[in-house]
């Protein structure tokens, strides 16, 4: 489960929908709208790398998040220290979107900013741009992005977050360049996140920038990027079909088909993080153990600043088809503290998530609300484990069938096509010693 999508999030006390923003893909991306376009396999890159400042910009295998090669780019820990490469679009143009992969390998700490992405005026000025914001600078405590934009002559702010580390992100940037009508919009994992719209601006971009430059002096500093797009049109995340197929799974904890098994040994190539923050995230934990010699994840409670928010792991997007029989299982454990003993929020659970075709043609997020509520017929004890005894190790499943449709977020009927499993922890508390929880052996199984 995504963190900027729809979700059904149930609580042992009853059902709670959280809506977030879905994208508006189009399926109608041809060459005509490409701008400009690198995914730097050839082991070189078309763009323009400049002489850097205290940094490094260089194509390497290291920086691959798909294909064979990817784009470094590394700071050296001083003061101002910048490393960029650009994208020249040739020529000057008012709607422009642009797309890429990015994997940030650390994140600003206190009150320092990371620059990672402009769109350049023909006179090299940047009309908007994307930070990493310190965790100091936000009032949350936790590191976000910073969308900068020129609105009627002036800077404006948008943020969004929680950022972590050592994961991928689909990141997208929009702007409309308008004397009245300007718009800007930011789409994380292929899912609209911030925006504005009905300012003016009127100027055009040329140059599309991927840097990293690092406002305080520090630890050197390094991002990967991939896959960059740029076109006049909205881009979206590379479809399912370029997905790994089930009788070709990516991780060698996988076994051979017709099913698919995975134990939880590999992060992030099985398994990665979509919810949470800060120091303590997730751990691999050899020490509490279901099966010798096969670690558990381990996901710890929240600070006071992030409470009623869950930590948790997303697996593989697998493609599936209408009629296909998935088993999904997980051994969980909840240790629960003496301080909140019996609070009613305190848990694990695992659930699979859909993608398909919405009922306007476009590739969504799909909720499967009423899929769901007749699946678990209110017995929600079928996927959740809580207060487990001082730690008993629980399994749960989940067994089901593929539905020819299921609901959109207007519950129109969609066919879904692609499916992940995700585990959560929901220490949902105030006290952050008071609970933790443990995910192991967990398995998927597509038409066993």
């Amino acid at each position: 489960m995504k963190l900027s999508k729809l979700q059904i999030i149930v609580l042992f006390c009853g059902v709670t929908v959280v809506f977030f923003g879905l994208s508006p893909k189009s399926l109608a991306l041809t060459s005509s709208n490409i701008l400009f376009k690198e995914n730097f396999d050839s082991g070189s890159t078309s763009m323009w790398i400049p002489k850097q400042s205290h940094g490094t910009g260089t194509v390497v295998a290291e920086a691959a998040l798909h294909g064979s090669y990817g784009l470094k780019l590394s700071t050296d820990g001083t003061v101002a220290a910048e490393t960029k490469a650009l994208a020249n679009l040739g020529s000057s143009y008012t709607d422009v979107y642009a797309r890429c992969y990015m994997k940030f390998l650390g994140l600003p700490t206190g009150y320092d900013f990371w620059n990672i992405i402009s769109m350049l005026r023909p006179d090299w000025i940047p009309d908007v741009g994307i930070r990493l914001y310190g965790p100091s600078r936000s009032s949350a405590n936790q590191v976000e992005f910073g969308v900068g934009y020129l609105k009627n002559g002036a800077l404006a702010w948008l943020t969004y977050g929680p950022v972590g580390a050592n994961r991928m992100y689909c990141i997208e940037l929009h702007l409309k360049e308008d004397v009245t009508n300007g718009a800007v919009d930011l789409y994380i994992d292929n899912n609209h996140v911030l925006g504005d719209s009905g300012f003016g601006n009127g100027h055009s971009i040329q140059q599309v920038q991927y840097n990293l430059y690092v406002g305080n002096a520090g630890s050197p500093h390094t991002i990967y990027v991939d896959d960059i797009v740029v076109a006049n049109t909205y881009i979206g995340a590379i479809p399912p079909a370029s997905t790994p197929s089930v009788t070709s799974p990516p991780s060698t904890n996988q076994t051979t088909p017709p099913y698919v098994k995975t134990n939880l040994a590999a992060i992030p190539n099985d398994w990665y993080l979509t919810y949470g923050n800060g120091k303590q995230i997730i751990f691999l934990d050899s020490t509490v153990v279901r099966t010798s010699g096969k670690p558990s994840i381990r996901l710890e409670p929240h600070t006071a600043n992030d409470m009623n928010r869950a930590r948790e792991v997303d697996g593989i997007w697998y493609p599936i088809k209408p009629g296909d029989h998935i088993v999904a299982k997980c051994w969980m454990r909840v240790l629960t503290g003496p301080s909140t003993y019996g609070y009613p929020y305190c848990g694990a659970r695992i659930g699979i998530d859909f993608d398909g075709y919405d009922g306007d043609g476009k590739y969504v997020i799909l909720d499967a609300a009423q899929f769901w509520k007749a699946y678990y017929q209110g017995d929600f004890s079928r996927s959740y484990v809580r207060d487990s005894n001082g730690g008993a190790w629980q399994q749960r499943t989940i067994d089901i069938i593929v539905p020819a449709t299921v609901g959109d977020t207007l519950n129109r009927p969609c066919v879904p096509d692609t499916m992940v499993l995700w585990m959560q922890g929901a220490p949902w508390i105030i006290n952050p010693t008071a609970s933790n929880v443990w995910f192991a052996d967990a398995e998927l199984y597509i038409n066993p």
